[in-house]
């Protein structure tokens, strides 16, 4: 079986349960990164590269909000990934 075929089963099956016969409006599954990128180009804009567009998608204004990080890393001014007191304050 194709993959596509399996993601079909998958999507008609949850929409039978979850949404009672709504019908399966989805040509194609993306890549969320990818997705990004086709709509860039969709719009006439230049897309962004696989590794921009994932930033994108991961990077959040709180990432570089003064006091979301431990004081440590507040004054080595350490990225949000590697302390764990602001992993926390963003994830909760």
């Amino acid at each position: 079986m194709c993959f596509q075929c399996c993601v079909d089963v998958l999507l008609t099956t949850y929409l039978y349960v979850h949404c009672k016969g709504v019908p399966n409006r989805l040509s194609k599954v993306y890549e969320v990164e990818v997705l990004l990128c086709e709509l860039f180009v969709h719009m006439s804009a230049t897309p962004p590269s696989h590794s921009a567009a994932t930033d994108l998608l991961t990077t959040t204004a709180f990432d570089y909000d003064a006091g979301t990080r431990c004081k440590y890393h507040e004054d080595n001014e350490v990225p949000m990934d590697y302390c764990a007191l602001g992993k926390t304050k963003k994830n909760w």
